[in-house]
């Protein structure tokens, strides 16, 4: 049915008395045989009837109207609160990566000392829990990390991904220094101070208490080992740091589920046994210059 655009409430009745209704009127009466006041009032009747359906489809397309203007009124209402919703999303994304400022205290000078700070390459190490060198904290590795860091322009980002998450790091902090030096390498006041700086990282890179504490601990017990009085002592201590801390790391993150080992208690049977390998090693390499080359002649007669 098409559109009714005018409200059939509002319709006030004709009136078939009308001259200008006359020839309706005179076709009715003749055709049925009725008065012409008759006729009148059958045209009056239909026109009623007529008016009456037109009430009721326009009552029926005002409530098609309200129902359709609320479904739109819904749609509406939802979109706003979706783009509410995205808007939300977006600000706390945008909070989430916008860098976190500590405040300041007002005139507080900064310390005499500036603490050292290693790479972004060890300390994103630390924060990914994996095993770093002990040379990246010393005096030097700081030294160095703060002359690379710098020489590495600001918009150089990699995608680097953890827990599912891809996220932007400057390439610095995938970058290894040329210049690292095993642990089992360094002099004892090397490793002293290395080990200083690295547990304030693990503590500043969210390491557990317990983690740190337990580190803590082996370098306190290695220090006061009585191995140290020994010939060589400090040597076969550092080899036994270096190997006893990889293992440590490499355990912390294996996927079976098995638990790591203690590292604050120092396994004497294993000190004992790096000591020997070490003194073998350095036997044979004894005996091997001890031993002079063969002379020309003797050569040739072979």
């Amino acid at each position: 049915m098409p559109r009714i655009t005018v409200n059939p409430n509002l319709a006030e009745a004709l009136d078939f008395t009308l001259e200008v209704y006359t020839v309706a009127r005179d076709a009715i009466a003749a055709q049925h045989g009725i008065s012409v006041e008759a006729a009148a009032e059958r045209l009056n009747e239909a026109w009623t009837a007529d008016n009456n359906i037109k009430k009721q489809a326009w009552e029926q397309q005002e409530l098609a109207d309200h129902e359709e203007a609320a479904r739109r009124a819904q749609e509406e209402e939802q979109q706003r609160e979706e783009l509410q919703r995205i808007e939300q999303n977006e600000t706390r994304e945008l909070k989430k990566k916008k860098p976190k400022l500590n405040s300041f205290i007002a005139n507080r000078p900064i310390a005499t000392a500036i603490k050292l700070r290693p790479s972004w390459f060890a300390l994103h190490k630390l924060k990914e829990c994996d095993y770093i060198e002990l040379s990246y904290f010393t005096p030097e590795g700081c030294a160095e990390a703060a002359s690379n860091d710098h020489a590495v322009a600001e918009e150089a980002f990699a995608f680097s991904k953890v827990n599912d998450l891809v996220s932007l790091q400057p390439i610095s902090a995938f970058k290894a220094s040329s210049k690292v030096i095993q642990d089992n390498k360094l002099s004892w006041r090397e490793m002293s101070i290395a080990k200083i700086n690295l547990l304030q990282c693990m503590e500043e890179t969210g390491w557990p208490k317990d983690h740190i504490v337990a580190l803590a601990t082996f370098y306190l017990n290695l220090e006061n080992h009585p191995k140290r009085q020994e010939p060589d002592g400090d040597a076969i201590l550092l080899a036994y740091q270096a190997q006893v801390h990889r293992e440590w790391h490499i355990q912390l993150k294996n996927t079976t589920g098995e638990l790591a080992f203690d590292i604050s208690f120092i396994n004497d049977d294993l000190v004992e046994k790096i000591g020997i390998k070490m003194w073998n090693t350095t036997k044979t390499q004894l005996v091997t210059r001890s031993v002079p080359p063969p002379l020309p002649y003797e050569i040739s007669r072979r």
